[in-house]
């Protein structure tokens, strides 16, 4: 772990939880894995101060811990990847709210704050705090509430007949229970496990020792005990990793929830409804309440905040991002909901437990959708037709276009995955839909009802799928495929390449930090580079159109700090300057190392930047904070008081502004 990496951390963990635990927190970063007497020893705390800070942080998920079964000493190792996610919990929150609602965005702020949790406690802290809140109000107007019932019942009724405030809690928590079978369903919060507080390292030992025990008692023989061995384990963690344990209902019988191989649907409800879920951004309907009552929540899983969720939730953001700035709004609405599709069966960016793939390994095809898959769930109110405009019939130059058009049915018919697609309408989707209530049908067929009258529904339904066909063909012919044209069982899908497209995104974020820190004669000699490999010093200046003693320098300067690597290449044995070719090139890997390392300084000065603007004044925000000055300012703040309050908010809007935006550089480059 790199040294400002470490101060970005401390300083988030110092910021949120105090002094004490940022203390423990930085010795086990600088020092790696310590039992409790060594922790003691170079923190210089007493037990009891030492206990309470690791239980702290082992709450917050930010050190992991594991007991040796041989002589039961525990080791403790600080998790700096989770510590750094403490600077996003605001965007989490953010996330939540478009996803699910505001109600969900409050629990999720919850889980936050407590790290872990019971379901079971979160209820009960949630049924506590509206009990006392409504037994306050109703002692302030009890007397109102009587007057009012004598006056307004009818006769005959008794006044305990009225609905009363326990009705109004049973539908608060049911609005929770909602929110939080809305969270799982989505992914964005998941179950604790035991393996969740042990480093990778101690899971994978773990895990092996298991393996060997039940599998191999005699030892492993020949390399393919060796390869069996570790498809074995990785199975076994990601069974850990992925799998949820049993839930009881409320009638105490048991029901194992079984799970994708990719842990897209945690909770066993069918993805139709889960997708239905995800888009609404209403309040829960009956539906929903009739889905909560068929699967109720097990009360005893403890969950907490699923952060990989919510990585794939923000790479999703960032291409439709893109989309929308290089092809078109319209476009991008149907690529986000194509991708809001495809992340339903992508718990995470990266999955570092698959199997690695041999030299004659096929690669492992990531999920895909059909056209009429994609038109159940999109907006019917988005206009598709407007927004891509046609050509005259007699500017198209139609020998051309028939070429085209046979080249890639016969690019289909090979069974190879076309990136330029042609007419997929002709065989989109015959499949029938188990799901749906409308029976999918192709939409360039003449299918008429038995009159001989066109049926309106099948009409509109095959017109607008072909306005869906034509907006994912611009961004499967667009220069960065946005989205790729598989054949499946003999009916067109769609997929996305993701490490494709973040690669992209990596390069753009290189780009625009260099053309910012030289100048865009820097910036295309990083894109000839990336194209060409490796050059030397009068290709790249013919290549780039600029004299070669300023390319020169930019060279120089760009390896001086990281950005560019060079290789010699000697002609004969004497190794001699002038007969040696000095070939530059671009590492995409370490160039990203180098930035993240300056992102991460960058960050750590702008949190203690923050930090000594708040120090100055402290008495000032003290004051400010008291229960008897909040929503009473005027009266008991002076205009220098206020002008300073003022100065200090916008000083810190600005730096937690340039914080977002270096993590979500950050995120780039790292976590998508």
């Amino acid at each position: 772990m790199s040294q400002h990496a470490a101060e970005l951390c401390t300083l988030l963990v110092d910021n949120i939880y105090g002094q004490l635990t940022s203390r423990v927190f930085s010795a086990l970063l600088r020092l790696g894995r310590l039992p409790f007497s060594s922790i003691k020893q170079h923190t210089d705390l007493q037990s009891r101060q030492l206990q309470h800070a690791l239980a702290v942080l082992i709450q917050q998920h930010l050190v992991l811990h594991f007991t040796r079964p041989d002589d039961d000493v525990t080791f403790y190792e600080a998790d700096w990847e989770a510590a750094y996610s403490l600077i996003r919990c605001g965007k989490v929150r953010n996330l939540v709210d478009e996803t699910v609602g505001p109600g969900g965005g409050e629990v999720v702020s919850n889980l936050l704050l407590l790290g872990h949790t019971r379901i079971a406690d979160l209820l009960n802290s949630y049924l506590a705090v509206s009990t006392t809140s409504q037994k306050k109000g109703s002692h302030e107007e009890v007397a109102t509430n009587s007057q009012r019932e004598k006056k307004e019942l009818p006769k005959g009724t008794n006044s305990l007949d009225r609905p009363r405030g326990s009705q109004k809690l049973t539908a608060e928590m049911k609005d929770l229970r909602i929110n939080l079978r809305s969270l799982l369903d989505a992914g964005l919060v998941t179950s604790v496990r035991l393996e969740h507080f042990r480093s990778s390292a101690d899971n994978y030992m773990e895990a092996e020792k298991l393996v060997k025990s039940q599998l191999f008692p005699m030892g492993l023989k020949g390399n393919k005990d060796q390869a069996r061995l570790g498809d074995r384990v990785r199975s076994k963690l990601r069974e850990w990793r992925d799998d949820v344990p049993e839930r009881l209902s409320t009638n105490g019988t048991a029901h194992k929830v079984k799970l994708p191989a990719n842990n897209a649907n945690p909770t066993g409800v069918e993805s139709d409804q889960k997708s239905n879920l995800e888009s609404s951004h209403f309040p829960a309907s009956d539906d929903e309440d009739e889905k909560e009552l068929k699967t109720p929540l097990d009360e005893d899983l403890v969950v907490r905040v699923n952060q990989e969720k919510c990585q794939v939730a923000w790479r999703n953001k960032r291409l439709v991002q893109l989309v929308e700035r290089k092809v078109g709004r319209t476009t991008s609405l149907v690529y986000e909901e194509l991708l809001r599709r495809l992340s339903e069966q992508l718990p995470r960016c990266h999955d570092d437990l698959a199997r690695p793939l041999g030299e004659d390994d096929e690669p492992v095809e990531g999920p895909s959708i059909s056209s009429f898959e994609l038109f159940k769930t999109l907006d019917p109110e988005i206009d598709l037709s407007s927004s891509v405009g046609t050509a005259p019939e007699i500017e198209i130059d139609k020998k051309n276009a028939d070429h085209a058009t046979k080249s890639r049915k016969r690019r289909r018919l090979n069974g190879n995955e076309a990136i330029a697609v042609g007419e997929v309408g002709s065989d989109e989707d015959e499949e029938s839909d188990e799901g749906g209530d409308i029976p999918e049908v192709d939409p360039d067929s003449e299918d008429e009802d038995p009159d001989g009258d066109y049926d309106e529904t099948v009409v509109i339904r095959k017109a607008r799928i072909r306005d869906i066909n034509t907006h994912l063909e611009l961004l499967a012919e667009d220069s960065h495929h946005f989205v790729q044209h598989t054949v499946y069982t003999n009916h067109d899908r769609w997929t996305v390449n993701f490490p494709a497209l973040v690669n992209h995104l990596k390069n753009l974020v290189i780009d625009n930090i260099i053309s910012s820190r030289w100048d865009q004669t820097a910036a295309r000699v990083i894109g000839i580079l990336r194209d060409k490999g490796k050059l030397d010093e009068r290709q790249i200046a013919n290549a780039a159109l600029a004299p070669q003693k300023h390319i020169r320098v930019l060279l120089a300067e760009m390896h001086e700090v990281g950005y560019l690597e060079l290789q010699e290449v000697p002609r004969d044995n004497t190794r001699a300057p002038g007969r040696t070719f000095f070939l530059w090139y671009f590492d995409l890997d370490r160039c990203t190392r180098v930035i993240l390392e300056d992102l991460y300084k960058c960050l750590a000065r702008l949190l203690q930047r923050c930090g000594s603007e708040r120090d100055g004044i402290k008495g000032l925000l003290e004051k400010s904070e008291r229960t008897d000055v909040v929503g009473m300012e005027d009266k008991y703040l002076s205009q220098q008081e206020h002008q300073e309050l003022k100065r200090w908010r916008d000083t810190e809007e600005r730096l937690l502004v340039q914080v977002e935006r270096l993590d979500d550089l950050v995120a780039i480059l790292r976590d998508f």
